[in-house]
């Protein structure tokens, strides 16, 4: 029933602690337990948590690379907003993981955000 073309199943960002979902050689495996598997069984908060930990961290990264190669300015509020949103979505995932030290960087690091936009509009 399942035609597997490789050796070994290909990673996809689609993996979890609990299982993983692979693609063997081209047909979809979805192992009992995995993140896919949760979905089904009310796993959307699960889901919620995933995206928005990767767009914090597509938002922090995109403001320090715009910052370095001189896209934008440091004192500009599309980089406090960028920091500011970043740091709200990789905060979430933190806590809802129990990763606290990383959720207590992502609340500084969001005050941080704060106090320099209200510094911008004063």
């Amino acid at each position: 029933m399942l035609a597997i073309s490789l050796a070994e199943p290909l990673w996809c960002p689609w993996n979890s602690p609990q299982g993983a979902y692979f693609i063997l050689g081209g047909v979809a495996s979805v192992r009992e337990g995995s993140f896919l598997t949760s979905l089904k069984t009310g796993g959307a908060r699960e889901l919620l948590a995933e995206i928005l930990g990767w767009y914090g961290l597509a938002a922090v990264v995109l403001a320090y690379a715009s910052v370095s190669l001189s896209f934008i300015s440091p004192s500009s509020y599309l980089y406090q907003s960028l920091n500011l949103s970043g740091a709200v979505g990789l905060g979430l995932v933190a806590f809802m993981k129990k990763a606290y030290q990383n959720g207590v960087l992502n609340i500084v690091w969001g005050a941080i955000a704060i106090i320099a936009m209200i510094r911008l509009f004063l």
